[in-house]
């Protein structure tokens, strides 16, 4: 996803965002010349490879993989003889019947639980957000740098989302939930479903967590009629060409983009590996053992538009999803405009 971004000529190496490596390497930060290719080139899955597409050469490496999970209280789930939800009607049934016995007359709860969170602010989760159930229906949102909007799908997503607010199954100011957020809630008990990043199990599994040991994680629910989707993410490491030290940066980033480190920071901070074969590595999968099951997510994960004007893209959808949300903008309208603005970036 190409974005812009501004160089800095201070580090050696640098940390960057999926989105923002096209952008950096468009703004000359990244070596993204022929003969650093050997360099840049060694991440063994294909659709998390940071390909520049800006200049069609290697931007960066790996420092994670990423995609987006269900994550749920599987404590309660068992406790009222409910199945793991394969679609998003499924969760919203199961999410209704299970919070209102929670929440209910006797209850000992000291908050309301809510059935589901997800990232509703105007951030670049919201993003994902309207994408998830978009490709669920098989839709692309650009082909090969090509708007190819689908009306009908995207009117479903939007209203999917407000739907969830509008049936009580997420809070009415889901609008103002950010990524972390996300988590925090659902790390201190007060959600039963959350959408987020493979970031979250390590922190759901602290000593001052709420839900340790009551959590479980699933591929991401489906439209009905439709397949699982979910949205790529990850870290990458890069050397900037202003540096005075481009051999030691070099040889720095091979080092934290390899198995070794990839396996370090998979048992010590869950972040999913870069390489395949750890996630069938013992020590992996002992710490995280849902890890064994994940693979086939992150490699199926799409990423979000590929264009030199994703920060315009992203800027489109996040602030429609959000005021779709927050009830300023019904789903059809925010169809409307969203796609009239799309079609004046991606011509």
């Amino acid at each position: 996803r190409c974005q812009p971004a501004t160089p800095t000529r201070k580090a050696a190496a640098t940390e960057n965002a999926p989105a923002r490596v096209c952008g950096i390497a468009a703004s000359a930060v990244l070596f993204v010349s022929t003969a650093q290719i050997e360099f840049m080139v060694g991440l063994p899955f294909s659709n998390v490879t940071p390909t520049g597409c800006c200049i069609h050469e290697f931007a960066a490496r790996m420092k994670y993989a990423d995609a987006m999970f269900l994550y749920y209280r599987k404590d309660l789930l068992e406790k009222h003889n409910i199945a793991v939800p394969k679609t998003w009607s499924e969760l919203s049934a199961a999410a209704k019947k299970i919070t209102d016995a929670e929440n209910g007359s006797g209850s000992s709860r000291s908050s309301v639980l809510q059935g589901l969170s997800f990232q509703g602010k105007a951030i670049e989760g919201a993003v994902c957000t309207f994408l998830l159930p978009y490709w669920s229906q098989g839709k692309d949102l650009v082909t090969n740098g090509k708007l190819t909007f689908d009306k009908d799908a995207a009117t479903k997503s939007l209203a999917l989302w407000k739907g969830f607010v509008d049936n009580g199954v997420a809070k009415p100011n889901i609008a103002e939930v950010a990524t972390d957020d996300t988590r925090k809630e659902f790390q201190a008990g007060d959600v039963l479903f959350a959408v987020n990043w493979s970031y979250a199990w390590g922190q759901f599994q602290g000593d001052q967590s709420a839900v340790k040991d009551k959590v479980g994680v699933a591929v991401l629910p489906a439209m009905d009629g439709g397949k699982p989707a979910s949205c790529l993410g990850g870290w990458e490491w890069g050397v900037s060409s202003y540096s005075k030290n481009q051999g030691d940066a070099q040889t720095l980033v091979k080092y934290l983009s390899s198995p070794k480190i990839s396996e370090f920071m998979a048992v010590n901070a869950a972040l999913l590996p870069v390489f395949p074969e750890l996630y069938k590595d013992e020590d992996v999968v002992k710490a995280v053992p849902w890890f064994g099951q994940a693979q086939d997510v992150v490699t199926s994960a799409k990423a979000r538009p590929v264009t030199p004007r994703y920060n315009e893209v992203s800027e489109i959808i996040r602030t429609t999803v959000n005021a779709v949300l927050a009830g300023t903008m019904t789903p059809d309208k925010g169809v409307e405009q969203m796609e009239a603005r799309l079609q004046r970036v991606l011509r």
